[in-house]
């Protein structure tokens, strides 16, 4: 966190880069994007399950990890990057009555401390990077462990970790899930922001997660116009397919959050008459159309004139929801058809091609 960097060292170095006792598990300027909290879920490799989650989840790329206190002792690692939780380690942290508390960091790519180690807050102990075998992205699995005086162990909600050293070390980042800080409840209301506990809409979070560090979509603090009009296509088309879709505002969140990380807005629901349908962006920037409309399969690229028509008709305020819905079937529909005609061009070339070739022989 940049406000608890010791001057002159530098993250990643393997040495304490705190001022403070306390470092929350990753460095971040302004929130922790929770993808998957404590609880009750459902099994990401199947739908049909429900199980315990007993830790949480949070978005990185690449990132260090970071001891969260000061006099931690290194007490597992996992150097096998085939195992359920990949590469991972566990740090022990005592306390004055005698129990313990354990962090345990998972889905790593690299553990950079050894058994029996003594780290301190802000040092780092690894970096993410293994997902595992779970298709949810690239993330740290975080999990925190109680251990009584007489030894009884239970897992506990990170969050209530977290709001604990938060408040210790001052430390001002928020965890957000869906938009909805996963701290603020475990704060006192002395401690507590009205920003920690205020509800953000789903248009707010969108924006907030959109412009972040954590962006999955990657657009943040561009000053590109062709990228800044993607941006623009993307998010607007997010809010139309949450709206129309008819959820409310917590579902729209959840929405929000799994189209970004996924960098992947479902149009389906605007184009009922479509297999599938999604705009996709794609590693490369670029925003790319999938389409199948149970005839032909699209994926496609959409020029610059696409993008401005669709940003366009998204950002017409004289225009209702379902007149925008309407607009970008119409433009959808007139991308299928095209490229279905430019395949039947090819085909039709293809198939004479051969008829002539046969008839020479």
């Amino acid at each position: 966190m940049t406000e608890m960097k010791a001057k002159g060292q530098e993250t990643g170095t393997g040495q304490a880069v705190t001022t403070n006792a306390y470092s929350f598990p990753v460095e971040r300027e302004e929130f922790l994007f929770v993808t998957s909290p404590f609880g009750m879920r459902t099994d990401p490799m199947d739908a049909d399950k429900q199980q315990m989650h007993k830790g949480m989840d949070i978005r990185c790329k690449g990132d260090a990890v970071l001891a969260t206190e000061n006099n931690g002792k290194v007490v597992a690692v996992n150097q096998n990057a085939k195992t359920a939780g990949g590469k991972s380690v566990t740090i022990e942290y005592e306390r004055a009555d005698g129990s313990k508390i354990q962090n345990t960091y998972m889905h790593l790519s690299s553990v950079d401390v050894k058994v029996g180690d003594k780290v301190q807050a802000g040092q780092r102990l690894g970096m993410s990077g293994n997902t595992g075998t779970r298709a949810t992205g690239e993330h740290l699995h975080f999990g925190v462990a109680q251990i009584t005086a007489d030894g009884q162990k239970r897992d506990i909600d990170p969050a209530i970790y977290l709001a604990d050293i938060a408040q210790k070390g001052n430390i001002k980042l928020q965890a957000l899930h869906n938009g909805n800080d996963l701290l603020a409840k475990y704060k006192t209301e002395v401690t507590a922001t009205p920003q920690e506990t205020k509800s953000q809409s789903p248009e707010e979070w969108m924006k907030k997660l959109l412009s972040s560090e954590d962006s999955g979509v990657g657009l943040s603090e561009t000053n590109d116009p062709i990228m800044d009009m993607v941006v623009k296509a993307f998010s607007s088309l997010m809010m139309l397919a949450v709206v129309i879709d008819n959820k409310n505002e917590e579902e729209q969140k959840e929405a929000i959050s799994e189209m970004a990380g996924s960098r992947k807005v479902e149009l389906t629901s605007l184009l009922p008459h479509m297999k599938s349908c999604a705009l996709v962006i794609g590693e490369n920037n670029k925003a790319v159309l999938q389409a199948d409309n149970g005839t032909v399969q699209v994926s496609r690229e959409l020029c610059t004139v696409e993008l401005s028509r669709m940003s366009a008709t998204l950002n017409n305020p004289e225009l209702s929801e379902e007149s925008k819905r309407m607009r970008v079937a119409g433009m959808v529909n007139a991308i299928v058809l095209s490229q279905q005609a430019s395949q039947n061009f090819e085909q039709g070339m293809s198939e004479q091609q051969s008829q002539n070739e046969q008839i020479r022989r």
